[in-house]
């Protein structure tokens, strides 16, 4: 994390179960309210206009991985994407969320819109409280990796105001319907790991809990959550789980590509951001990352969304590909071209 940043942990909403977000704040010495009086003295003294500054700051809401059964706030973060973000004062708001069994992705949804909510209307009143430092709240974007991606557009989708640009880091939720998501696999098909035992007790436990048991909205290193999601893709039925539908991936998967769209139901639509992007009249500017052989998230849902974007002529796309890559590269690697992506960001968020 940058050298001299802050963090502070607050809680964005308390029903139905307490949910926390860490707030990252840049280096005051730089981005707070005493750096900025300083420059306007120093310019005075020059013999230049004194301009008055704006001290507050662009905010990056992010929202981590692990396929929407695990993780939590401080898991799987990149480090890269802070470390720029914060370098380029950004406060970044990084946040938990309810994750899937016994909840679906209606509950992530509602998640992702009460989070915007609480940064436009009680994050400032948290900071004034530790910090001289304040959120611009006309210049939010927002991010999210794999299933945190999902997140985010769902934010973009749902969530008010409208956020003013997104990262996807290789972010779930292009395309739901390819067969990637609805076919059993048969071999090892994420990194070469062996494949799971279809009643592994482990995932039956968590495939069998309780609706009316609380939910979970973080997993620590052992937690049998960690692997979960791939059980479920390796079934063909992580879908399932996603859309609170039992069996539909089954469904999907006896059908061809043009018949999967139609075959799902009204109430499971809003859970397939997909079908919202094709939509909307307006979507935020956005910026891709994505290894050209991702095997959990395949690059062709950020392809195809990234297409369905550019054609309504009025979405600002950007895509960085990176040959050779595959899930969560950018955990292990520092790489050159990932410099690309807070700039986009900033640009995008002073665009009013």
């Amino acid at each position: 994390m940058s050298k001299h940043s802050s963090r502070h942990t607050f809680t964005y909403k308390t029903e139905p179960v307490d949910i926390l977000c860490d707030v990252y704040l840049p280096d005051e010495t730089k981005f707070g309210v005493v750096a900025a009086l300083t420059r306007q003295i120093l310019a005075s003294a020059g013999g230049k206009t004194a301009v008055q500054e704006e001290h507050k700051l662009p905010v990056l809401i992010y929202w981590h991985g692990g396929g929407l059964t695990a993780g939590n706030r401080q898991t799987w973060i990149p480090q890269w994407l802070f470390n720029d973000a914060l370098d380029a004062g950004f406060i970044i708001v990084s946040a938990d969320y309810r994750l899937l069994t016994p909840s679906s992705a209606h509950v992530v949804v509602k998640d992702a819109k009460d989070l915007v909510e609480w940064v436009h209307t009680k994050l400032n009143v948290h900071l004034s409280n530790v910090s001289s430092q304040l959120a611009d709240l006309d210049r939010v974007a927002v991010s999210g990796s794999s299933a945190g991606g999902y997140v985010a557009y769902q934010a973009c989708l749902h969530a008010q105001p409208t956020p003013n640009a997104i990262c996807s880091i290789y972010g779930a939720g292009g395309d739901f319907l390819l067969d990637h998501w609805c076919t059993p696999k048969t071999e090892p098909w994420y990194k070469g790991r062996p494949l799971f035992a279809l009643d592994d007790p482990r995932f039956l436990a968590i495939l069998e809990t309780p609706k009316t048991k609380p939910a979970t909205t973080g997993t620590e290193a052992t937690d049998p959550r960690n692997e979960y999601t791939f059980w479920l893709m390796q079934k063909g039925e992580w879908l399932d789980m996603v859309s609170g539908e039992a069996g539909l991936g089954a469904r999907l998967r006896e059908l061809s590509s043009a018949e999967r769209a139609k075959a799902i139901p009204e109430a499971a639509r809003i859970t397939f951001p997909q079908f919202g992007i094709e939509k909307a009249q307006r979507f935020p500017p956005i910026i891709f990352v994505h290894g050209s052989v991702d095997e959990a998230i395949l690059i062709e849902e950020s392809r195809s969304l990234a297409e369905t974007l550019r054609k309504k002529g009025t979405v600002e796309v950007e895509f960085l590909e990176f040959e050779g890559k595959n899930h969560s590269f950018d955990l292990d690697e520092e790489l050159v071209e990932l410099n690309k992506v807070v700039p986009f960001l900033l640009r995008h968020v002073h665009k009013k």
